[in-house]
């Protein structure tokens, strides 16, 4: 459990909020059991609602049903990406015994993050929705494509499709861990074209096309 002066310092650290003298309609950061909370009631009340919709988990959940293998990756922190326009960064202000703050960039305390950042990610990613991936906020439910791009991909992840097969103990053994560090690391690499190493033997392919 982060103590409410270490969350107002990663705020601040990360580049989120900034010390305001002015309050508008500034709400109270007050600590609660598991985590911090900052109450936007007023603001969200006095607030236009965005009526975009949240994807509806049942087909979700329905599709993604139908998918052998897929894997999960969570937007850490994704929905701080969102600026606030300058003028309405104070709108946002909090106190808290450590003084007043304001977000630059949407919190999801407001009434109209969700939707905001559904929109954004919809936006984004709608040539891939529904047919490699499904996207809820910052949660991304990937299901294609991404094992071509990786040599040896089930000789790697063996160690923890193991984990898979029926009446196995759900062991993740330090075998899983560096199986699943080096998978890590090649889906967050980007490829690099190189020259071939002309000592060793290689198959050159190409695709003709009809065209000389």
């Amino acid at each position: 459990m982060m103590s409410l002066k270490k969350e107002v310092k990663k705020l601040v650290g990360s580049g989120i909020d900034y010390q305001s003298r002015i309050v508008l309609g500034a709400d109270r950061l007050v600590k609660r059991d598991g985590g911090v909370c900052i109450n936007y009631r007023k603001l969200d009340e006095a607030t236009r609602k965005d009526h975009f919709p949240l994807p509806f988990m049942d087909q979700m959940l329905e599709r993604l049903a139908r998918i052998e293998y897929y894997c999960f990756l969570d937007g850490f922190s994704g929905y701080f990406q969102i600026p606030i326009d300058l003028k309405d960064q104070e709108k946002t202000t909090f106190t808290c015994l450590y003084g007043m703050f304001a977000y630059r960039r949407m919190p999801f305390g407001l009434c109209n993050a969700p939707g905001m950042f559904q929109r954004c990610m919809m936006a984004i990613f709608h040539d891939m929705i529904e047919k490699t991936m499904e996207v809820f906020m910052d949660d991304f439910s990937v299901f294609g494509f991404y094992r071509r791009f990786i040599k040896y991909f089930s000789k790697i992840s063996r160690p923890m499709t193991h984990l898979l097969e029926k009446n196995t103990p759900f062991i993740f053994s330090e075998e899983c861990i560096q199986a699943f560090q080096t998978l890590k690391k090649k889906l967050t690499e980007a490829p690099i074209l190189i020259a071939p190493d002309w000592d060793q033997p290689f198959e050159l392919m190409c695709d003709a096309s009809d065209l000389s």
